[in-house]
């Protein structure tokens, strides 16, 4: 399993106990059979960074039927990286963490942390779909979009028919009906605007910075820094 704490990859020893509570068999609905339910808590610890797992599992003669990660809170996609701003950063924590319980939820907080990532990018518009297409459209060679992000960005303005809707800075937060898939996809998207935006250009001045130091120990000139040193193109 993968490990909520520092998204490690390692092999889970489960310890478990029963959860100390009577439960009378009780009859479906459906069928007016009677049942018979137990729960456990299950715990694991991570071999890496020896962080705890809490699970709670509910079985019945037909198999599981409740099994959920109780501690660390976590979503399905891994955390914010540390080069994202806080603010932006916090809605994408919280949009990853509501997803299993609203896809709804997740999506309108998915929207806000897009919102506030293309302003940070020069993109104003008071109007989501108008801001994506801003930033589809850009014909910066240094701003623009690779190929990758782009094509799967434009498809975001179409998820719950979000162009039908009036997705301001002030309604971005409304609920509109999506499919748990396209909540996904928003956050996935997210992810990769985070490695565009924040992640790859504060790696390439930490190279920069590291190499003109190299220059100045070594005695040599500094190096000439050029608009388009660092591309931002995949394509």
């Amino acid at each position: 399993m993968k490990c909520s704490h520092c998204l490690t990859d390692f092999h889970a020893i489960s310890f478990s106990a029963p959860i100390s509570f009577h439960q009378e068999p009780r009859r479906t609905s459906a069928t007016g059979n009677l049942i018979a339910e137990h729960f456990q808590v299950h715990t694991t610890v991570c071999s890496a960074c020896a962080g705890a797992h809490i699970f709670l599992r509910g079985t019945a003669l037909s198999g599981v039927f409740a099994n959920f990660l109780a501690y660390p809170q976590a979503g399905r996609f891994p955390p914010p990286p540390p080069e994202v701003p806080q603010a932006i950063a916090g809605d994408y924590a919280e949009a990853n963490l509501v997803l299993p319980i609203s896809a709804k939820a997740s999506a309108a907080l998915s929207r806000r942390c897009l919102q506030h990532i293309l302003a940070s990018q020069g993109y104003n518009s008071k109007n989501l779909v108008d801001q994506i297409k801003a930033a589809i459209d850009e014909r910066d060679a240094s701003k623009s979009l690779p190929s990758s992000i782009r094509d799967n960005f434009d498809a975001v303005r179409n998820f719950g028919n979000f162009s039908a809707h009036p997705l301001t800075d002030k309604t971005t937060l409304q609920i509109v009906d999506v499919e748990e898939s396209e909540a996904e996809w928003c956050l996935e998207i997210i992810q990769d605007l985070f490695d565009h935006y924040y992640v790859r250009p504060a790696r390439a001045a930490e190279k920069r910075s590291a190499l003109q130091h190299k220059l100045s120990s070594a005695g040599k000139p500094p190096m000439q820094h050029t608009k388009n040193s660092v591309s931002n193109s995949a394509d």
